[in-house]
Formats: structure tokens, C-alpha cells, sequence
């Protein structure tokens, strides 16, 4: 009886054991399951990390990229601009006139012909933030008239001013004593030794200026900006520093005109510090059950790929509004400056309640998307601006937008750029008879906006060129209609977007085509 229970005690701890055995066996495997449907996830999760991190890199890359092409394409119109205006204060008729008949004037002939002198000089300085200030070395007087300071002898600082005025045909910015200087001589450039000018217009730049310019360039912690000339020696520097090439994301842009080179950089440690936070959420999200998959999948697509889009978008349009032509804004203030001249105080008035409004319109950031009909207006109110410069030469109509659209809601600055377009490129060289029309088509569930003009249009490769290049979303060349090209789809779908064409009876034409709208027939 014994024996028999001995048996049976041990048979039944024999197959618990295996029990346990194959229990034991049995998590194994599920551990391996789980192990083998978590790998292709850890997989997955480090491929999308390092995918974010080098989209990441390329986005601010290209961003680095555009801001630096952008300031070094201004800061040398603006230089080219100054120099125009130097140009033009060499034939200045009181400045020639006191130089070569000084002798024989009058006390008081002297002093007027200095203060007109000190007048253009000052409004030459005014002329520009990037001033400092402006003066005249006429060597055959000993004299240095300054339009912040007077009239002084000439010493030998302005002297070495002038004999480092280089021999070339770009910029001739010279650099010496810590200050940036323009010079022009009468006779004409070059400066030699054994020829001596009557007089130099020296324009005095200002560093404190560009490096303001520089510190609001790059808006990263770790970032920073370099501006130097290394034939001329001029550096300026803003930012953290470079200890060494590595750990940092860097470009640069060079101008041939002003022999100068922007660099701007940012720390990787910065542009990556988000990207680890969602290598800690592929960590989390790897560690769930096999049903967290699909989840992982869709969380994943709304944290990353989503706020990319957002702000990739957002950085575009802060593009499209830094692209406005500084010289727009130059040549409002000189058209303004004109009529003031000639007291035309009503047409003062007129511009400037439309420069008010442009401004105003194009620098807000609060919204993305503006009604159409207050987009129409921005359009139009530009459009009067260039009309006053470019007066009689062109003819501009715009059709009344259908009631039924006025309230609907499209991306901001989407057809200002068009218009801009037509005067610079379509109409800039009419003399008489331009016409520029903006009109309407509608379409069921769907609204064309016609620009067109009557100027020299494109040749077939060059349209077929712009069309391709359109649909480039890294092309920089033509960022303005590339941008609203891209907004238009992001915003309505695939169907709407930017069209060009050439016009049969002769001009361009652009359209933008607004597509997929519910409730408007």
C-alpha cells in the first residue's frame, strides 16, 4: 500500500514537473514571439530616428542656406545702391563749382556752396542704415567736409583712406583702422599715385549696423555668423564660437561683388535635442503588445511627420515675406522724396496710406490663411503703388471677385507675388500701351485667378523650364512661386496650384487655381 502511494506521489511530481516544463517552455517561445515582432519595431524605430535626424539636418541646412543667400544678395544691392548714389554726388554742380572756384568766391558764396555740399552729403547718409556717414576729401583745399561733422583739414587718417582705395572694377570697399569705407574720386577711379583727384567722396560704413544685421540672422543659441573679407582683412563675428568643425552644421555664401563670405552655423547638439525625445517614445512604444503596432505606426506619423509639415510650411511664408524687394522699399521712399520736392502733397498722402496698409498686411504673423477679399485688396493696393512709378506706361484692371468666394479662406500673400512678377519681368521695359488684368473664372467647386499681361512673355523652353522647376520642391531659384505653388496644394489638394502661359495675342499669363471648394457653386 505503501509502494502504491510512493508511486503515485512521484508520478504526480514527475508530471507537474513537465507541467511546469512545458509552461516554462511555452513563455520562452511567447518571449521569442514577442523578442521577433519587437525587433523589426526596434528596427523600424532606429531607421525612423536617424531618417528625422537627417531631414532635420537637411531642413535647417537649407534654411542656413537660403537666410545666408538672402542677406548677401541684400547687403550687396545695398552696397551697389550706395555706390550709384556716390556716383551721382561726384557730378553734383555745387560741389564741382566751390572746388574749382573757390579762389574767387565770397565768404558767404563759400559757406553756401558748403552747406548745399553738406546737404546732398547728409541726404546720402540718411539715405541708407548701413551709413555712417559721408564726406568729401578735396585735397587741393586741404579741406574735409563731413555731413555730421563740418568742415576740418585734412589729416593724415583720411589721406591713407584714400591711397587704399583699391584698382578693381567691383565694390572698392576699403578696410583699414577698424572702419569700412566706399571712395569714388574725381576724375574717375582708379587712384595712382602720380594722379591727384580734385576731390573723393568717401562713404563711411557702418559696422555696428551690419553686426546688428548679423546678430538678428541667426536666431539659434548655439548659433552664429560670420562676415569676412580675407584679401582685406575684415572680420566680423556673432554667436557661440567654433571650437572645431566637428558637432556643427555649417554653409556658407560668397559675393564676387564685395570679395566678402558669410558663414553661419548651429550647434547639431541644438538641432537634435527634440529628436531625442522621440527616440525615448520608440523605446516606450517597442515595449507594448502586439496590438501597440498599428498604434506605434499612426502615433508616430502624428508626432513627427505632421509638425514637420507644419513647420516647414511656416518657414516657407517667413521666406516669401523676407523675398519682398528691399528695392520696392527704396524706390517708395524716393518716389515719396520727389514729390515732396515738387509739393504734391496729395499724391504724399495717397502713398502713403497705401504703404501703411502694405506693410502693415505683409508683416503680420498671427495668420496663415486670410479672406480672399482682403488678399484682393492687399493685390490691388500694391498694384496702385507701382502705378505711381511706373505712371502711364501701364494700365492696370482688376475685375470684382464673386461674392459667393469673398469670405473664402486662402493662404496668405498668394497673389501679390504674380503681380510683382508681371511688373518686373512682363512689363518692365513697356513704354506705352502695358496692360495688367487680374480676373476671375469660375468653375464648379472651383475659382481661377488670371493675371495677365500684354509684356514680351516667355520662350517655349524658358516656360517649359519654369514649369518643371515649379514642381521642384528644393528649387530655390523660383522659391516665391514654388512657396504658393506648394501652399495652394497644401491647403485645397492636388488640384490647385500655379498654371503659366503664354498668351496667343502675346503677354504671360498666370493663374491660380483654387480647387475642391465645398458649398460654392
Amino acid at each position: 500500500m505503501i509502494q502504491t502511494l510512493t508511486r503515485c506521489l512521484r508520478h504526480f511530481r514527475a508530471k507537474e514537473h513537465n507541467k511546469k516544463q512545458r509552461q516554462g517552455l511555452a513563455i520562452v517561445r511567447l518571449y521569442c514571439v514577442f523578442l521577433l515582432l519587437m525587433l523589426p519595431i526596434y528596427i523600424l524605430a532606429w531607421g525612423l530616428y536617424q531618417w528625422g535626424k537627417e531631414m532635420a539636418a537637411n531642413e535647417i541646412t537649407e534654411s542656413l542656406q537660403n537666410r545666408a543667400g538672402f542677406f548677401m544678395q541684400t547687403l550687396e544691392d545695398e552696397i551697389s545702391r550706395i555706390r550709384w548714389l556716390e556716383y551721382e554726388c561726384l557730378n553734383d554742380a555745387d560741389l564741382f563749382y566751390y572746388v574749382n572756384a573757390s579762389m574767387i568766391m565770397s565768404r558767404f558764396e563759400q559757406v553756401q556752396a558748403i552747406l548745399a555740399i553738406q546737404k546732398r552729403l547728409d541726404l546720402i547718409r540718411r539715405s541708407s542704415v548701413y551709413i555712417e556717414n559721408a564726406r568729401v576729401y578735396i585735397p587741393n583745399l586741404n579741406r574735409l567736409i563731413s555731413a555730421l561733422g563740418g568742415v576740418d583739414p585734412i589729416s593724415e587718417e583720411w589721406t591713407s583712406v584714400v591711397n587704399a582705395a583699391p584698382d578693381r572694377s567691383f565694390a572698392q570697399i576699403v578696410y583699414l583702422d577698424g572702419g569700412l569705407y566706399l571712395c569714388s574720386a574725381f576724375p574717375a577711379m582708379p587712384i595712382k599715385p602720380h594722379i591727384r583727384p580734385l576731390y573723393v567722396i568717401i562713404i563711411e560704413l557702418s559696422i555696428d549696423t551690419i553686426r546688428q544685421q548679423l546678430i538678428s540672422f541667426n536666431g539659434y543659441a548655439s548659433g552664429g555668423t560670420i562676415l569676412e573679407a580675407p584679401d582685406a582683412g575684415f572680420h566680423i563675428e556673432f554667436g557661440s564660437g567654433v571650437s572645431d568643425q566637428t558637432g556643427y552644421i555649417m554653409v556658407n555664401s560668397a559675393s564676387e561683388y564685395l570679395h566678402m563670405v558669410l558663414y553661419t552655423y548651429v550647434s547639431e547638439a541644438q538641432v537634435y535635442s527634440k529628436l531625442r525625445r522621440y527616440s525615448a517614445l520608440f523605446l516606450l512604444f517597442s515595449l507594448v503588445a502586439l496590438a501597440a503596432v498599428a498604434g506605434f505606426f499612426v502615433s508616430s506619423n502624428i508626432l513627427i511627420k505632421r509638425p514637420v509639415e507644419l513647420l516647414s510650411q511656416q518657414a516657407e511664408f517667413k521666406q516669401l515675406q523676407a523675398q519682398i524687394n528691399p528695392h520696392f522699399l527704396y524706390n517708395s521712399f524716393f518716389i515719396l522724396y520727389r514729390m515732396a520736392k515738387d509739393a504734391d502733397y496729395e499724391h504724399i498722402t495717397t502713398l502713403c496710406s497705401h504703404l501703411s496698409e502694405y506693410y502693415r498686411y505683409i508683416t503680420r504673423n498671427d495668420l496663415m490663411d486670410v479672406p480672399l477679399r482682403k488678399e484682393l485688396d492687399h493685390a490691388w493696393r500694391y498694384a496702385q503703388i507701382q502705378l505711381i512709378r511706373f505712371g502711364k506706361r501701364i494700365t492696370v484692371t482688376f475685375e470684382d471677385a464673386p461674392e459667393a468666394y469673398s469670405n473664402l479662406m486662402v493662404p496668405h500673400l498668394i497673389l501679390q507675388p504674380l503681380l510683382e512678377n508681371a511688373f518686373k519681368h512682363g512689363l518692365k521695359n513697356t513704354v506705352n500701351g502695358g496692360v495688367l488684368r487680374v480676373s476671375f473664372v469660375q468653375r464648379p467647386a472651383a475659382l481661377f485667378i488670371v493675371v495677365s499681361d500684354n509684356g514680351a512673355g516667355m520662350s517655349v523652353e524658358a516656360l517649359r523650364l519654369l514649369r518643371e522647376r515649379m514642381n521642384r520642391s528644393k528649387d530655390t531659384a523660383i522659391s516665391a512661386l514654388a512657396n504658393i505653388h506648394k501652399r495652394l496644394r497644401l491647403k485645397f489638394g492636388p488640384g490647385a496650384g500655379i498654371s503659366v502661359y503664354n498668351n496667343e495675342q502675346g503677354g504671360f499669363r498666370q493663374e491660380i487655381h483654387i480647387t475642391g471648394i465645398k458649398g460654392i457653386n
